[in-house]
């Protein structure tokens, strides 16, 4: 059972911050065999960054990356 999406990696570093997670699904019963929370097929990444030079003012990055999927997609025929 899971209480929020796992963390896979926090990493502390002097000038950033790192984590990577693995969300879990938004509709479960649409990928499992019931309610139960049911892991994505996409990591999420976020780095914070220290930004020199400026006390308490980070920078913090935007965009995507697409990761192979852990798993074969299913469409959702109620969409259809």
């Amino acid at each position: 059972m899971f209480y929020g999406s796992p963390l896979l990696v926090s990493t502390l570093m002097p000038d950033s911050i790192y984590r990577k997670t693995l969300p879990i699904q938004w509709a479960p019963e649409n990928f499992g065999d019931g309610t139960d929370p049911v892991l994505g097929d996409a990591y999420i990444e976020k780095w914070i960054l220290v930004v020199p030079g400026y006390n308490r003012v980070f920078k913090v990055p935007t965009g995507s990356r697409i990761s192979e999927p852990t798993r074969t997609p299913r469409i959702n025929r109620n969409f259809l």
